[in-house]
């Protein structure tokens, strides 16, 4: 009998893996999302939004950075309450649709490493941690994504379908504000590298160009009327508009220099840090793309001039000069990646979010390598590279300990040469030895795939962990890299504080009576104690303390050590916000902190100043 086709399947086991990294994403992007405190910057913008949703009194604070992420998320918490969880809800999502990108480049890619990038962006920590932040950089990243996609759609297909998508995209991406224009711009630096390595790329780009002219006007039509929907909240919002106008002055003001602009190495390190398995991979990519042709070259012409006069000549086979000319994609990958990251350096106004735009190429080619590296035939020899890999994963551990040690101080004497750094180094040059011995023993394959499995197993755990630390078990730790002034857990204890206080005094949670000096730096009225205290209709922000003040909770600076109030006061401090007190001065203290996030932290404190009778729950 022959099958029905009811009797097939109707999700083939390549679908299912994609579905599986799609919901590995998800997962990981939404468990404990709003755990961590918002830090000042996205406070400012949900608080905006609050303000909005709840038509509450007085003028917003700011313009939406994001106007696209303003109307998504008031709508969110028009519909399910205002949290710290709906506040990064739509990053979250966009971030967790990255995850299937590598379905738009299957086709250069190869299914095995575009289903392998999907499940390495998956566990990213650079695209975890942007998906977790309250602003416009995934939706920036997933709008580009869609545009290309669209793009892709109209060429393969002559489907104007995918026009009316690149324009719905290019609309969504302008609404989305300077994150938009920042990824643009990595992208037009990404074409110009590009240019370098492929000259031929002007010619394609102007075929693109006059194959979209004659459908320019609807394009357009599309974007501008998305453009105006997604600024505006469907014209809910009007002036989201005139915010979406500034994005562009915004951006262009981010390339004056400034003392608060962070550090030129913030992606290196970035990457260095977080991201050991892309970055790894991703380089063996490099070198593959630009470099190993150049000296096989080399090596050629060296061996044609040694050949003796009448000797045969050497035809290189074909399937090499396939893979020759395959390496197309990776190059082009690699320059995109490479484009990403200048402008990454060279942007003054740059944000850890910007690694965003390096990561997802970057991850792309490391996909590439791997899936190279452990294809072919050769299936008898497994064996033997699984003795080559856990030879060298052995060698890894001792490494990493000896490592660590050194970072720690556990030196076995008082030499001035750092014995356990030397000796981690002499174990990775046997790793070497052993590769190169296990090549020659057994074949070049076998000793490449070993070497793979163990590099890669070794940084995809630290990768995984790096993910964690920064994302779930020091999502709130200021010694981490992702953010510069760190919004810390004690404000969830000053804000159970005033809760406590609330009830012995109101009755109630939030009936409570506060006076907040605000704090012209930080702007605390429209910033982060603006937004924990939202739902306390009774507080009130001042610009200096008085002795008319008698409220039964005062929260100001720690600078304010005896203030002058109507009565007296008990205070409590609570170290709200942390910063690096000083970067590390040795490679040990790098090292240390790389390893274990040990480097000495300032905090800014903020003191809860309690009325002495509600304290002691005595009378007035």
């Amino acid at each position: 009998m022959q099958p029905t086709h009811s009797d097939r399947p109707s999700i083939t086991t390549e679908t299912g893996l994609y579905i599986l990294a799609a919901a590995v994403a998800l997962l990981l992007r939404l468990i404990n999302l709003g755990h961590a405190p918002l830090t000042e910057a996205e406070a400012r913008e949900a608080l905006a939004v609050w303000r909005f949703v709840q038509a509450a009194p007085g003028a917003a604070p700011l313009q939406a950075v994001s106007p696209l992420w303003f109307a998504l998320t008031s709508f969110a918490f028009a519909m399910f309450g205002s949290s710290e969880f709906m506040a990064r809800l739509w990053p979250a999502l966009a971030g967790s649709a990255l995850v299937l990108m590598p379905l738009t480049f299957r086709r250069e890619l190869g299914r095995g490493a575009a289903l392998a990038a999907s499940g390495l962006l998956a566990v990213s920590p650079v695209l975890l941690a942007a998906s977790r932040t309250a602003d416009g950089a995934t939706l920036a990243a997933l709008s580009l994504w869609l545009m290309v996609a669209g793009w892709r759609r109209f060429v393969d297909r002559d489907d104007g379908r995918g026009l009316a998508l690149t324009g719905a995209a290019l609309g969504m991406g302008l609404a989305d504000g300077p994150r938009f224009f920042s990824v643009v711009a990595a992208g037009l630096f990404a074409l110009v590298v590009v240019v370098l390595a492929r000259p031929e790329t002007v010619r394609d780009v102007r075929d693109a160009l006059r194959r979209l002219r004659p459908h320019a006007g609807r394009v357009l039509l599309v974007a501008v009327t998305v453009f105006v929907a997604a600024s505006s909240a469907a014209l809910v919002n009007r002036p989201g508009l005139a915010a979406a106008g500034q994005a562009a002055p915004v951006w262009l003001s981010g390339w004056a220099p400034s003392a608060a602009a962070r550090p030129v190495s913030l992606v290196p390190m970035i990457f260095g840090v977080y991201e050991p398995l892309a970055l790894v991979f991703g380089l063996v990519g490099l070198y593959v793309a630009y470099l190993a042709g150049m000296l096989r070259a080399v090596v050629a012409r060296f061996q044609t001039a040694l050949e003796l006069p009448g000797a045969p000549r050497r035809d290189v086979p074909p399937e090499r000069l396939a893979a020759a000319r395959g390496r197309s994609v990776e190059k082009a990958l690699g320059a995109v990646a490479l484009g990403a990251l200048v402008f990454a350096l060279a942007y003054p106004a740059r944000q850890a979010g910007d690694a965003l735009w390096v990561a997802l190429p970057l991850t792309l080619l490391a996909a590439m390598m791997l899936v190279e590296a452990m294809g072919g035939e050769g299936n008898e020899e497994w064996p033997t590279v699984g003795a080559q890999a856990a030879v060298l994963l052995v060698m890894l551990v001792f490494a990493y300990f000896n490592v660590a040690a050194f970072a720690r101080g556990y030196q076995p004497n008082t030499s001035p040469y750092a014995t356990t750094l030397l000796l981690a180094g002499g174990v990775l040059l046997l790793g070497v030895v052993v590769t190169i011995l296990f090549s020659a023993g057994w074949s070049r394959q076998a000793a490449v795939r070993g070497a793979t499995v163990s590099v890669g197993t070794a940084m995809l755990v630290g990768t995984l962990a790096a993910g964690l630390g920064l994302t779930q078990w020091r999502a709130a730790d200021p010694r981490e890299l992702w953010s510069p002034a760190l919004t810390t857990d004690p404000i969830r204890l000053l804000m159970q504080t005033v809760r406590d206080v609330s009830n012995r005094e109101a009755g109630n949670d939030s009936d409570l009576e506060i006076v907040v000096l605000n704090d012209p730096a930080r702007d605390d009225r429209h910033g982060l104690l603006g937004w924990e205290l939202r739902g306390y209709p009774n507080a009130a922000f001042v610009d200096a303390l008085s002795p008319t003040i008698g409220a039964p909770l005062v929260i100001a600076d720690a600078g304010v050590v005896d203030p002058t109030l109507g009565s007296a006061y008990v205070g409590q401090k609570f170290g709200v916000f942390g910063n690096w007190a000083q970067a590390p001065q040795t490679l040990a203290g790098w090292i240390d902190w790389w390893l274990f996030r040990a480097v000495s932290v300032d905090y800014a404190r903020k003191v809860v100043w309690v009325r002495q009778d509600v304290q002691l729950l005595q009378s007035k």
